[in-house]
């Protein structure tokens, strides 16, 4: 369980490109693996069952009808000259003729083709309806296995050449239409979150990543529409607010002047107070000096 929750763990914590060339990857090889071996042994049976057991069947049937003649007339040469031509066949291990009255009639064998599983057929020979001996023939599989073997290695050969064209051809095609597209939106948002709205966003391809850059370029074009709309408010707003600060400092410096001549005119009115305060004064004290 806990190897299975790491394995998960792990395979979360890959990118978006391992992932789907992990992907690729199992879903190439997975069947090849899976067919493959079962392909083979279905074609070592249909090999082994039609050069080996047909051949040993035929083999079997033809010295059984060709060694009624020699067996009866006890012509042993005439016997061996059909068995050396049976043994020129690299497949056949060993041949025996035997008589049912005199026992071994004749017989050949090559020990060094004994290799491989050996198949042996035993046929009776008949003469009139009754036995007057036996043939005995053994077939070896190691030729066929060899051969089979080889021709295995050349279709493992050219499957995994095929396999590896897939696989390079289709890694060749996502790393092209997607992963390229992708490295390309990525560098096209950030230098959007940059402020960067002047180039356009790159369409590489007229697909669903094209689809996207399109999308994401109308962003920017609606993005910079409404960064220039708040500029120019922001514009028109420090004017509006430039224009009031001039305005006030105006009515400030009109207020200041208003105030100063105010004052002018309170100290004036008080001058003038105090000195007809004084005449008034003066006047009273005018007749008494007289």
């Amino acid at each position: 369980m806990k190897i299975w929750q790491r394995c998960a763990a792990g395979f979360r914590r890959l990118s978006l490109k391992s992932v789907i060339v992990l992907g690729i990857a199992i879903g190439i090889l997975a069947p090849a693996l899976v067919v493959g071996p079962l392909l083979a042994m279905d074609n070592y049976r249909q090999v082994v069952d039609l050069r080996v057991n047909g051949m040993l069947a035929q083999y079997a049937t033809m010295l059984q009808q060709s060694m009624v003649a020699p067996v009866w007339q006890v012509d042993a040469k005439g016997a061996q000259v059909f068995i050396d031509a049976v043994m020129l066949n690299p497949d056949v291990v060993a041949v025996q003729i035997d008589d049912a009255v005199l026992g071994k009639f004749a017989a050949a064998e090559t020990p060094e083709r004994r290799t491989g599983k050996i198949l042996r057929e035993e046929r009776p020979i008949l003469h009139e309806g009754a036995q007057i001996g036996r043939v005995k023939i053994e077939i070896s599989t190691a030729l066929v296995e060899q051969q089979l073997q080889h021709n295995l290695q050349k279709v493992g050969i050219a499957l995994l050449l095929q396999l590896g064209t897939s696989f390079l051809l289709l890694f060749f095609l996502f790393e092209r239409r997607l992963m390229r597209p992708l490295r390309q939106l990525r560098l096209d948002t950030q230098r959007l979150a940059n402020n960067e709205l002047v180039q356009p966003v790159t369409v590489m391809y007229p697909d669903e990543m094209g689809e996207l850059a399109v999308g994401l370029d109308r962003m920017r074009e609606k993005l910079g529409m409404h960064i220039e709309q708040i500029h120019q408010f922001n514009t028109s707003l420090e004017q509006r607010v430039h224009e009031r600060t001039q305005a006030l400092h105006l009515a400030n410096e009109e207020l200041q002047s208003a105030r100063d001549t105010l004052k002018n005119e309170q100290e004036d009115i008080q001058r003038t107070d105090r000195l007809a305060a004084i005449g008034a004064l003066v006047a009273g004290f005018a007749p008494e000096l007289n």
